[in-house]
């Protein structure tokens, strides 16, 4: 019965104290902790790099479509690397 009020307590104790880190970088993991949001709020925090990569596929959509203009219906294969 210790034992299991024990887990209980600590499992809630995690949950409130530790913030998600999952696919965090280790600098951004520094900032969780000396940062001001709340543990339970921090799995809601876009990574830096999940930022990164919308950038570049928001940047290959628009060369894509730059390059559908100049073409002018021609004949066109699909650009698939990110650069």
């Amino acid at each position: 019965m210790i034992f299991g009020t024990f887990c209980i307590v600590m499992g809630i104790h995690v949950f409130l104290m530790w913030p998600e880190t999952c696919q965090k970088s280790l600098e951004e993991i520094e900032l969780l902790f000396d940062g001001t949001v709340p543990a339970w709020r921090s799995a809601s925090i876009k990574s830096r790099f999940d930022e990164e990569v919308e950038e570049l596929q928001r940047g290959s959509t628009v060369k894509n479509e730059t390059k559908l203009n100049e073409n002018d219906g021609a004949h066109l294969e699909r650009e698939d690397t990110l650069v």
